[in-house]
């Protein structure tokens, strides 16, 4: 298919009409459809996602479509369990109208504090037919920061699971504004005894009219307060309207259609991925607009691959950390297989790996190798779809080697409702493809980082978004907002992006995070934490610098089974936490990041020079990343202040 626009732009294309401004490229847009798609169906229109669900339960109302797996006599989990979407439906309307009776009125805000649960969609259901706003919480939030997202967002009423009840019970004095809870799982609270403001969801549900009055959003209507985890300061609250949602559901639909990849109620996904995220949420309304079904995940991260062994997905959705996974546990089954398997595997993975890169397989190798593979895994798998994050080009090619199925990666912001971007099947690994019919990209120049739209190489500059899809604002917070857009009405993303050849957008770097060092070189952390992600020792890294000193240095958490196979080799004893101690382990990391950086091609001031190792992983736990995994720099630079001055010294005695 040929777009209209620059030569050779296969994926997006120049805006006709448009005209680049000083300082910046002209927009692109998507190239295969019309550049905004708003409605799902347009012969069918929907103004919310209550209306999402009328028109999938009027289609198939006996279909599958929220199911979670039912533990025997003894507890012990057995298969997937599923309701309807005809009594799926039933309940929302009964939750509804509880909601109703309890005094809440159409704009009211209800969070969402919980585990993915089928329980979680039907609350997020139940405030769409009655036109509330769903604030969801992410579970790995700190009491501080609940604190002040319940506050803040107003919310009248919390839903939560039981395992969080006493985080809010327990402080409830902190929470003036809260007036009622509900616990969404009280069946597995040990105590008989609760509060008179806490409600059991069952009973709400039961005492609720199945045909009751609902009153849905309009287009204009905001549904959902998604709180960015944020790296610094209080997070902000994006306040995402109807018609975002109903857009981006509309283009992924356009697009998994373009694919010839089809979604119906024979379909099924495994829901584990946090709902308090944008990219988990989008996806499980696309699902729940096809009338395809939802298996929630028992809970437990740890049984993760039981639950999909139960469930055999026919899609999976994921973020690259959970493909990464993936990726090294197939690599440790043929690692153990026999001389002979280790040997076909690595031959047929190189000549299909080829193969691949230009549009095709070998049926034979497929026969031979890879359907084993697949069968072993994920049986029934037809695609996979990543986000959140870009999927680095080796597990991307892995993926689509070794599971025979397409393999989709998104790009957005939960300012942009999830994927404003999508690499497609044919589109080369290690780009996020080209646009969703949903929004509008220009990259404007960032001269202090020498990205600029008339780069000889290609043009580069920050990722700036419009359309139907970006949000209306952060709540309560008129000068973010002011900031976070630019005086054409796009939102100035803080990505570094660049255009291929073909009109696929790679995303190269990050623009908030730059800092200088004593010479006046401008450093990217994220960007060159990218590049060092390929060295075989690093799990987690955190690169520091200043503008006093000269030289990088750099918190590292070392890769587990990789620092064990280096103590094997090299006749070490002890745990990580000993390895981490020991000096010629740290060279060893130091030496293969060196190496990394002269394969990277990066600039001398750009390699790393001295590493802490630290045996502990940053986690949401210890306060070092956000629950979508960013690193919480101003919490690092905290707590590694001492290790830092210490790596400096260590550098600067080396020099005299």
């Amino acid at each position: 298919m040929k777009p209209n626009g620059l030569e050779g732009h296969q994926y997006s294309t120049v805006k006709p009409g448009a005209e680049a401004k000083e300082g910046e490229g002209p927009p692109h847009v998507c190239s295969f459809d019309e550049p905004f798609c708003l409605q799902p169906f347009p012969k069918e229109p929907m103004n919310n996602f209550y209306d999402m669900l009328c028109r999938t339960e009027r289609l198939c109302p006996d279909g599958n479509s929220l199911g979670r797996r039912k533990r025997n006599e003894n507890g012990e989990l057995g298969d997937f369990e599923f309701m309807t979407y005809k009594e799926l439906k039933k309940k929302v309307l009964a939750l509804g109208s509880s909601f109703v009776n309890l005094g809440l009125k159409f704009g009211d805000h209800v969070g969402i504090f919980s585990k993915n649960c089928p329980e979680w969609l039907m609350i997020h259901l139940a405030i769409s037919s009655q036109g509330m706003v769903s604030v969801p919480v992410y579970e790995s939030l700190g009491p501080d920061s609940i604190e002040f997202i319940v506050n803040h967002s107003d919310m009248r009423l919390l839903c939560i699971s039981s395992e969080n009840l006493d985080k809010v019970l327990g402080n409830k004095d902190k929470f003036p504004k809260l007036e009622k809870i509900v616990l969404m799982d009280r069946e597995h609270l040990n105590s008989d005894t609760l509060p008179d403001y806490v409600l059991d969801i069952q009973k709400l549900i039961s005492d609720g009219n199945e045909s009751g009055q609902v009153q849905p959003g309009s287009l204009d209507d905001i549904f959902v307060i998604m709180y960015t985890s944020g790296t610094t300061g209080k997070p902000k609250g994006v306040m995402l309207p109807n018609k975002a949602f109903l857009c981006e559901v509309a283009g992924i639909l356009k697009v998994i259609d373009h694919y010839h990849i089809s979604l119906d109620n024979t379909d099924v996904t495994m829901s584990y991925l946090p709902l308090a995220h944008i990219f988990e949420q989008a996806l499980e309304a696309v699902t729940i607009c096809c009338g395809a079904q939802l298996g929630y995940y028992s809970g437990d991260i740890k049984k993760l691959t039981d639950d999909f062994k139960a469930l055999k997905p026919t899609f999976l959705i994921g973020v690259p950390r959970v493909f990464s996974r993936i990726e090294e546990g197939v690599k440790k089954q043929v690692a153990n297989a026999g001389f002979l398997k280790r040997a076909m595997f690595h031959f047929a993975y190189q000549r299909q790996l080829e193969r691949v890169k230009n549009g095709s397989r070998s049926w034979l190798m497929d026969k031979l190798v890879f359907s084993k593979i697949k069968a072993s895994v994920f049986p029934r798998l037809r695609f996979m779809v990543s986000g959140s994050a870009p999927l680095s080009a080796a597990t991307h090619n892995f993926l689509k080697v070794c599971f025979m199925v397409p393999v989709l990666q998104g790009y957005g912001l939960t300012e942009t409702t999830a994927g404003v971007t999508i690499c497609g099947p044919d589109n080369p690994a290690g780009s996020v493809g080209g646009l969703l019919p949903v929004a509008e990209i220009k990259l404007k120049d960032i001269p202090e980082m020498n990205y600029t739209s008339k780069d000889p190489a290609g043009p580069k500059g920050e990722v700036c978004v419009k359309g139907p899809v970006v949000f209306v604002g952060y709540y309560k917070d008129e000068q973010a907002t002011k900031e976070a857009f630019d005086e054409d009405g796009y939102f100035c993303t803080g990505d570094v992006g660049a255009w291929n050849e073909d009109g696929t957008l790679s995303i190269i770097d990050r623009k908030k995070n730059l800092f200088k060092l004593a010479q006046g070189e401008y450093i990217s952390p994220e960007y060159l934490e990218q590049q060092y992600a390929s060295c075989k020792f690093v799990e987690q890294m955190w690169i520091y610098g200043n503008s006093e000193e000269s030289e990088l240095v750099a918190v590292v958490h070392p890769n587990q089974q990789k620092a064990e196979e280096w103590a094997k080799e090299n006749q070490k004893e002890g745990d990580l936490k000993a390895l981490c101690k020991d000096k010629d382990f740290k060279k060893a990391v130091l030496d293969d990041l060196k190496k990394v950086a002269k394969s990277k091609s990066l600039k001398g001031f750009e390699v790393v020079k001295n590493v802490y190792l630290e045996p502990e992983a940053f986690s949401v736990e210890n306060d070092l990343v956000t629950p979508t995994m960013k690193l919480k720099r101003p919490a690092l630079n905290k707590k590694y202040e001492k290790e830092i001055e210490k790596m400096y010294q260590e550098m600067r005695k080396s020099r005299t």
